[in-house]
């Protein structure tokens, strides 16, 4: 029995899906129709890159909304500052606002049983 259990543990097996919520800094209207849809692509592109799947993104103009799923060798905040960290950089780059654009520093992070996610969805 020793040998299999050790065969069986010998792989990982995860399903690790959280809601993230996160703003823009100070709460402050960026997110606009102009920037939206380019934002989340780019962000669902970190997320590729990261080997995680964003399911679900959507927001308002001051937060953002996404149902993700996070390979278990990162955790939440690692995977969140890689998101606010390349995107902010991006919005700033590519839409050149007078204002600026950072995220808040904080998050809310909850997690979600997989027969939740139709009703989130």
């Amino acid at each position: 029995m020793g040998g299999y259990i050790t065969e069986f543990m010998g792989h990982t097996f995860s399903n690790n899906i959280y809601h993230i919520i996160f703003s823009t800094k100070g709460r402050i209207l960026l997110i606009n129709d102009d920037i939206r849809t380019e934002l989340y692509k780019y962000i669902c592109g970190i997320a590729r890159n990261e080997n995680c799947l964003i399911m679900q993104i959507n927001g308002i103009p001051n937060h953002i909304h996404m149902l993700v799923k996070i390979k278990p060798s990162l955790s939440v905040s690692e995977f969140l500052s890689k998101i606010k960290a390349n995107s902010s950089k991006w919005v700033s780059d590519k839409f050149q606002l007078s204002y600026g654009f950072q995220w808040q520093g904080g998050y809310s992070s909850f997690t979600v049983s997989k027969s939740q996610v139709p009703a989130i969805s």
